[in-house]
């Protein structure tokens, strides 16, 4: 099985390298931002009453990348994103903390028409943990299974360096052969330099 996995990859690696030796423009990228979605994994309730709780597609994200364009037209673009993301979902109170962290690698392909980007790709979670410490959590963590997943994306360019965008990812996560929904939807500021 393993082997199929890795000759399944040499195309998609064979594509980014032929895009990224005819492309003209490239620029390093980033975004932040917040999803919101996914099935609950934690539920919380704070000693003021309050509730809160921990969603296998929400939380707060960082992405830094690159991204080139490939001489298609002039208008539309045809434009690749790589990037590396961190995402994390976390609730800190006086008597412990709980957090759902991801990394993942984004590959996105876009068509740019004006001032507006859209697009897919896929996005690969790793190293996805739900870590708990403090009084009532006895502080462990348990590791979801690497996954595969699908990003829609859809982008303002409100100037040549800034950007204002809204994603969806369809994503589950697995531990011990239960499935776990990590869709989100959310909104994000990128800069391009």
């Amino acid at each position: 099985m393993k082997s199929i996995k890795a000759l399944a990859q040499i195309p998609v690696f064979a594509t980014l390298m032929a895009v990224a030796a005819h492309s003209h423009a490239g620029s390093f990228a980033g975004r932040l931002g917040i999803d919101g979605g996914g099935d609950k994994l934690l539920s919380l309730r704070f000693a003021d009453g309050d509730t809160s709780s921990i969603k296998a597609g929400g939380g707060v994200f960082a992405e830094f990348g690159y991204g080139t364009t490939t001489p298609f037209l002039d208008n539309p673009a045809l434009q690749t994103d790589v990037s590396f993301g961190y995402k994390n979902d976390s609730e800190t109170a006086s008597n412990g903390d709980v957090e759902f962290r991801r990394l993942s690698i984004n590959l996105n392909q876009l068509v740019k028409l004006d001032r507006f980007r859209i697009g897919a790709g896929l996005t690969y979670h790793f190293d996805n943990k739900l870590k708990t410490s403090g009084q009532f959590f006895n502080g462990g963590s348990v590791e979801f299974d690497k996954t595969l997943g699908f990003n829609m994306m859809a982008e303002y360019l409100a100037s040549d360096r800034a950007v204002v965008g809204l994603r969806a990812t369809f994503i589950d996560y697995e531990l011990d052969g239960v499935s776990v929904d990590g869709n989100s939807v959310g909104i994000y500021l990128g800069a391009n330099y």
